[in-house]
């Protein structure tokens, strides 16, 4: 398992290092007004991805692996997820086409780049692919597949899409287009190689077991996806889209140090849910404390690193006609990161020890905190609602942080069975 973990993480890292390659790309092939327009259509695509994945990425690794003993219902789930979430998927598309002009007015304000949200929209398109390829390797415990698929599908599609698109606008359709073919491969060696085309049509009780355990998470998924998304979008109407684009970058980078605990997800969610099933709750304990270690020394090393190289690695990195503004909004974003990184690299725990979704709870306890401080920032005039808006995005993810804990807590020191 050590191996295993080391070689996720390299890889998780590598491809987080590919997105901000690409930031840079962009920055240096669009100047300072593209490089704003391609952060925020990135936050656009985190926010909107939440609608169409639906709670999968924790439901399709959580069932597979459970059901390890049993490759027929193993393919079951399998089946079951891929008719799901494509369904979902494609309606959802249908419905951004649909309302592409206030969610255009939403996410870049004033400014208004045609064609733009479209392509994020056929991005999202594409992504059950990703979901359900990835979602198995996981189930299975097979992450040297599932890392390289990751890399294949993810990683060098976004970083080509920037080298071959004359547009910011023609970024996301390209991507989308490698992507496809790369999952488009996967999906036909995974249906011949597992002979999931033999497998029984799965019955309700598959769905049924699929959609319970999945679907109560999309609260979550939108939950701790709007604390990162929608402070950019309200900042590009309380200042200007530079300023929101300024505050998306940093919150990209925020999102890279707290995944860098992404791989405790990755390998620790079948892992924890087997022990648990065997009820090996040592084990467990023993694997929380581990992670929360790991925890802060990422968020501590990270926030002194900024401190210590901020002014001088962000000229490098993005494009700017203020970097005192560039600075002060990064560096909020990478505090609000220091709390963030226990919650990535924690909440699998929680996942795997109860059925109930503890973790939707405390993403929308600090979604409702956030937007209720919003919501004063954006009725106080100028220079009093800038401040209050930032704070509010940091004071959610300090709750966030002492609500993971509470839970954690339970795990460590009342735990006798997994039964909640």
């Amino acid at each position: 398992m050590k191996k295993d973990f080391i070689v996720t993480l390299l890889t998780e890292g590598l491809v987080l290092v590919m997105g901000l390659w690409g930031f840079k790309l962009a920055g240096q092939r669009f100047g300072p007004e593209g490089f704003a327009l391609y952060s925020l259509a990135r936050r656009a695509f985190s926010f909107l991805i939440v609608f169409s994945i639906w709670g999968f990425g924790a439901g399709i690794p959580r069932f597979i692996a459970f059901h390890h003993d049993n490759q027929e219902k193993q393919h079951q789930f399998l089946v079951a997820s891929v008719l799901s979430s494509v369904g979902i998927t494609v309606l959802f598309f249908l419905l951004i086409n649909l309302l592409s002009k206030p969610l255009t007015y939403v996410f870049f304000g004033s400014y208004d780049p045609r064609g733009l949200l479209q392509g994020v929209a056929c991005l999202l398109l594409v992504n059950p692919l990703f979901l359900v390829v990835y979602g198995y390797f996981r189930g299975v415990q097979a992450p040297r597949h599932a890392n390289m698929f990751k890399v294949l599908n993810q990683g060098l599609p976004m970083v080509g899409a920037i080298y071959l698109s004359a547009t910011v606008n023609e970024i996301f359709w390209k991507q989308s287009a490698l992507s496809f073919l790369v999952g488009a491969v996967y999906v036909v060696v995974l249906l011949y190689g597992t002979q999931l085309h033999r497998t029984p049509f799965p019955g309700r009780d598959v769905f049924r077991s699929l959609l319970s355990y999945s679907l109560p998470r999309i609260v979550g998924d939108f939950s701790l996806i709007a604390l990162s998304s929608l402070p950019s979008f309200l900042l590009t109407h309380l200042v200007d889209y530079k300023a929101g684009g300024a505050l998306a970058f940093g919150i990209t980078l925020m999102n890279i140090i707290a995944f860098t605990m992404s791989p405790v997800g990755l390998i620790f969610l079948p892992k924890a849910t087997i022990l648990l099933k065997e009820q090996k709750i040592s084990q467990v304990r023993r694997l929380i404390r581990i992670v929360s270690r790991i925890a802060w020394f990422i968020g501590g090393a990270s926030a002194l690193a900024f401190l210590l190289l901020g002014r001088i690695a962000l000229p490098w990195l993005a494009p700017s006609d203020d970097y005192d503004q560039l600075w002060y909004l990064v560096g909020v974003a990478i505090l609000a990161g220091v709390f963030h990184v226990h919650y990535v690299g924690l909440r699998s725990f929680i996942d795997a020890a109860f059925h109930k979704s503890y973790n939707t709870y405390h993403t929308f306890y600090a979604l409702i905190v956030f937007l209720v401080l919003a919501s004063g920032a954006l009725l106080l005039p100028q220079p009093f609602g800038l401040p209050l808006l930032l704070g509010a995005f940091v004071a959610s993810y300090v709750l966030l942080y002492f609500l993971t804990i509470r839970k954690i807590r339970k795990i460590l020191f009342q735990w006798a069975l997994p039964n909640d």
